[in-house]
């Protein structure tokens, strides 16, 4: 997919805090409704529509695990700096927030419930489907639904399994 550099411009230059916590400031940056983002959300669910909701998922998982991981410290010369996923795209690279945005963002586009794990150091994504693996890393989230651990930073974790010794801090749902 071609980004245009004014659509990218775009998000690189909005004012918004790119290191800032809380809910509402964080689910800012899963632009699931960002027509690029929709459209490649609509791409994997014609392209992988013979696969169960759980491959897709995991699909659009191990795309994010293969985005370049690189410290904002060495892309933007300074210790956060959060960017939205057109910009994660576009780039090519980001770190753990980055990576999250971005598959929250996709996985919601494609329909799916998404939430996003902050954990001391350290953010990861979750999904929530009728999962029909029993198993695996998951929370239990707002009134009984479980949104199961995805690792979008590392290659070989699929959906439902975490880095051991994770202390986890807070969960928001994306709306």
């Amino acid at each position: 997919m071609s980004i245009l550099y004014s659509d990218y411009l775009g998000y690189a230059e909005d004012d918004i805090v790119r290191n800032q916590m809380g809910e509402t400031h964080d689910l800012m940056f899963v632009t699931y409704k960002d027509e690029y983002i929709k459209k490649i959300a609509e791409d994997f669910n014609t392209k992988y529509s013979t696969k169960s909701v759980e491959e897709r998922i995991d699909i659009v998982l191990t795309m994010t695990q293969n985005i370049q991981y690189m410290y904002d410290s060495d892309t933007k010369g300074q210790e956060e700096y959060w960017k939205y996923p057109l910009e994660t795209l576009f780039e090519q690279n980001g770190d753990c927030e980055d990576t999250s945005f971005l598959f929250c963002a996709i996985v919601k586009a494609m329909g799916h419930d998404t939430a996003i794990f902050i954990f001391d150091g350290h953010m990861a994504a979750g999904v929530s489907y009728d999962r029909q693996v029993e198993g695996g890393d998951w929370y239990d989230i707002r009134g009984g639904k479980n949104y199961f651990y995805c690792e979008t930073t590392a290659t070989g974790y699929t959906i439902g399994h975490a880095p051991s010794g994770l202390v986890h801090f807070y969960t928001y749902v994306v709306k």
